[in-house]
């Protein structure tokens, strides 16, 4: 029986065919996109992400995508402030920032962030 992508009972994970350039050892922890069908590219500047890239099969060809729940990103530029309903973008390096233009980001509970490490702690989804 040849493995196939599937939705059913997904909780905070998800399992995605990989878009080109994703390389194992590199993109874990990145911001991805749905950019086809059952499949995640990486972020580019701007854009609006789906979840955060938490794994990746030794070929290349698919990975497992962290969609709800907390996590903790890089974050690049001017530190979001922790509260309810603050709009972020990906920065296209791998971590998360508010976006240039008010209202084309996607709204996140942040909790956390440390100004010290640059990094911040949001729940997707």
């Amino acid at each position: 029986m040849a493995f196939e992508i599937s939705f059913n009972g997904i909780n905070d994970y998800a399992t995605f065919e990989l878009g080109a350039g994703i390389q194992r050892g590199i993109h874990e922890g990145f911001p991805v996109k749905v950019s086809a069908n059952k499949t995640v590219s990486l972020c580019n500047a701007e854009d609006k992400f789906s979840g955060v890239l938490v794994t990746i099969e030794k070929d290349n060809t698919c990975g497992v995508v962290k969609e709800t729940g907390y996590i903790t990103l890089p974050y690049s530029g001017t530190a979001p402030q922790a509260g309810e309903d603050r709009e972020l973008v990906a920065d296209g390096n791998g971590g998360v920032k508010i976006p240039a233009t008010a209202g084309t980001g996607k709204l996140y509970r942040i909790v956390d962030v440390d100004s010290t490490n640059k990094t911040v702690t949001l729940r997707l989804g």
